[in-house]
């Protein structure tokens, strides 16, 4: 895939006229339409809900007029920013986008979803970006025809404040489509860093300590949520606490970014044969292509090993069920196994007897009186006395 944008150098992009089309206008997709028009970018805004992107384009003028009151912003510069941003009330108003990003509902289906309805829109050199913050982005990517221009474009909120930006390359991303998204966060004077697709990326993945210690400190009952944050700023020089930080993204947004860490991170970690299923064709028993090929040894009852340890301790005191135990015997009525002939405990006891004929069997040395002379001497006095 070749085009005027996706090229292997930053100067060209940074120059180049473009179109960034938001999918999702909530406070995640206004905040990224803002700094992209504040950056010279035009910018078309579309939300799947009625009337939710003609909204968000009426609160970035407030919040543009609110930059111009307090002397952050020019009037010229707000009025300019405010001339490049288009509501798109259709998904088919898209298709003269050069980038496509989309910032809906963080669930993976959806997002596969939408991303395999813009590549009917769209045309072939269209980069359509992710702003998800903990999904994967080679499983989104997995679902579309063209995964080389599926890439992670992650944007912290507020975006006007927070000035990072996280370029996350799937497995099957086009090298050059990362580069062109760092010239794309420079140029609307964002800090671009290349991540790896991993789970948390980056900041999350640092940041899921902060929040889930401190919600942990909280269960535990040792200080309350504003004393927690009180802390963390005036000591350790944070600028929000973890609750504050909770409040300001929303719990419907944290709650499932740290679930979705966990089940990729730590759970899969803990069992990463899960991560990539074989097919079932491939990997039952029967067709001798599991994990072990060839034929596998006879499951045995374990109920059937002799019952040591805690476990039968807990049978004596009544807490466990007594379990059945195997006579080991070769006789039909069970004698020889009472008698202890050929059961485990005569093994045991045949086992003994022999160590203790071979210990017999080794001369001993002499004993030999290890004290000192001077300490002998003092014993046979003592004795004569």
């Amino acid at each position: 895939m070749t085009s005027g944008l996706i090229r292997d150098t930053t100067a060209d992009v940074r120059a180049l006229p473009m179109l960034v089309a938001i999918v999702g206008a909530g406070v995640m997709g206004r905040g990224i339409a803002r700094v992209l028009a504040q950056g010279g970018v035009d910018v078309l805004l579309h939300d799947a809900r009625e009337g939710v992107a003609a909204q968000a384009a009426v609160d970035m003028h407030h919040e543009l007029q609110g930059a111009v009151s307090m002397g952050r912003l020019s009037s010229a510069a707000a009025g300019d920013a405010m001339s490049r941003v288009q509501v798109a009330t259709a998904l088919s108003d898209l298709r003269h986008a050069t980038v496509v990003i989309e910032a809906i509902v963080e669930e993976l289906a959806a997002k596969q979803a939408l991303f395999g309805a813009l590549e009917e829109i769209v045309n072939e050199t269209c980069v359509l970006a992710t702003n998800t913050s903990s999904l994967s982005v080679t499983a989104i990517a997995a679902a579309c025809t063209t995964p080389q221009r599926i890439i992670g474009l992650h944007f912290f909120n507020p975006v006007p404040a927070m000035r990072l930006v996280e370029v996350i390359d799937g497995l099957r991303t086009h090298a050059s489509v990362g580069v062109a998204m760092l010239a794309l966060a420079q140029r609307v004077g964002h800090t671009a860093v290349r991540v790896r697709d991993t789970p948390g990326f980056l900041v999350n993945h640092a940041g899921r300590g902060y929040g889930t210690e401190a919600l942990r400190i909280v269960g535990e009952s040792v200080a309350e949520p504003h004393v927690i944050d009180t802390i963390l700023r005036a000591q350790a020089g944070f600028r929000l606490g973890p609750f504050d930080l909770f409040d300001l993204v929303g719990l419907d947004v944290s709650v499932p970014v740290m679930e979705s860490v966990y089940r990729q991170f730590w759970f899969l970690a803990s069992a990463p044969r899960m991560s990539t299923p074989a097919p079932k064709s491939d990997s039952h028993r029967s067709n001798k292509s599991g994990f072990f090929t060839a034929t596998l040894p006879p499951v045995t009852d374990p109920r059937a090993a002799p019952c040591r340890g805690p476990a039968r301790r807990q049978e004596r005191r009544g807490i466990l069920p007594p379990r059945e135990r195997p006579t080991h015997s070769s006789a039909g009525d069970g004698t020889a196994a009472r008698r202890g002939g050929g059961g485990l405990g005569e093994q045991r006891r045949a086992g003994a007897r022999r160590c203790r004929t071979h210990v017999a069997a080794v001369p001993r040395r002499p004993h030999r009186d290890r004290r000192s002379a001077v300490s002998r001497g003092n014993l046979h006095r003592d004795t004569r006395r």
